[in-house]
């Protein structure tokens, strides 16, 4: 017969709850940020799914590497590009992954 475990603790976002008591987690700042999109350029800009979520996250944490994740077919030569928009510095996919040097140009005049 399998014994079944009961876990004291209540997985959740950030908060977790242990026995009905509440105990806050400190969380650190990422030092790597890995972003999902529905398309990439070699630029290093990204098609998201519309609602500026990553854009934002990656604009509080400049500091912060920046790794696009997608399939080869997703990589396309270029996508228009908007003032808020926020780019990776590398890209990778099933083929190889690659520097954007997205960032760099835009601190060079």
């Amino acid at each position: 017969m399998e014994q079944k475990m009961e876990s004291p603790f209540i997985s959740g976002n950030v908060v977790t709850k242990v026995k009905g008591d509440r105990a806050r987690v400190d969380v650190p700042a990422p030092d790597t940020i890995v972003v999902p999109g529905v398309a990439f350029d070699r630029r290093g800009h990204r098609l998201g799914y519309g609602r500026g979520y990553y854009d934002r996250a990656l604009s509080a944490r400049p500091e912060a590497l920046r790794i696009g994740f997608c399939h080869s077919f997703q990589l396309v030569e270029k996508l228009d590009e908007r003032p808020h928009d926020e780019p990776v510095d590398f890209i990778v996919t099933p083929d190889g992954a690659q520097a954007t040097h997205a960032r760099a140009s835009k601190e060079t005049p």
